[in-house]
């Protein structure tokens, strides 16, 4: 069952919560996360590396701070898994890598610097911003039906989690959802 979701769309400059009934509105995603953090209306994660990072790590992990929040007291990051599905995940990233690679080689470009290139790295950082102490994984699933199987089945075979929320990324905008049990 999904209790809660948040979206962030880079596009219409908006973020939303379920749990609210306007939008949030903002010009960048570093005044996103600035809105966020100066409100104690937020669950208040651990972003002190955002500015350094890429665009996908940074919407994953406003999302699912954004998601978490939708629970208010709540939210525990204590039985909760991560998962990454689908979407675009980290697709833009590597056009930008290789392109940078191939225009300007290893030695001249960011070709030597860390770049979340990984379908998995979003998820990552965003399980570390909000202290996630669950299982994060990767899932590429070909139909909602087989993700909904996966999902079941992770909850079938650990009783320790109480809930999985999952991040789908696509290049401009990210879906977050939390799912329980019940």
């Amino acid at each position: 069952m999904i209790a809660c979701t948040a979206t962030i769309d880079l596009d219409s400059s908006t973020a939303t919560l379920s749990s609210r009934p306007q939008p949030i509105a903002f010009e960048s995603l570093q005044q996103l996360k600035q809105l966020m953090t100066e409100s104690s209306d937020f669950v208040q994660g651990d972003l002190a590396d955002f500015r350094r990072a890429a665009d996908n790590v940074r919407l994953a992990q406003l999302a699912t701070i954004l998601c978490a929040t939708n629970l208010g007291d709540k939210w525990s990051p204590k039985g909760t898994a991560l998962i990454g599905i689908n979407g675009d995940g980290c697709a833009l990233n590597n056009r930008l890598f290789w392109d940078d690679f191939i225009s300007h080689g290893h030695d001249n470009g960011r070709a030597s610097l860390f770049v979340p290139t990984l379908p998995s790295i979003p998820v990552c950082e965003a399980a570390i911003a909000l202290h996630i102490q669950g299982p994060v994984r990767y899932i590429a699933a070909e139909s909602a039906t087989l993700l909904e199987e996966a999902i079941s089945d992770m909850f079938a075979t650990d009783s320790s989690l109480r809930q999985i929320m999952t991040v789908e990324l696509f290049n401009r905008s990210v879906r977050c959802a939390l799912h329980t049990i019940n």
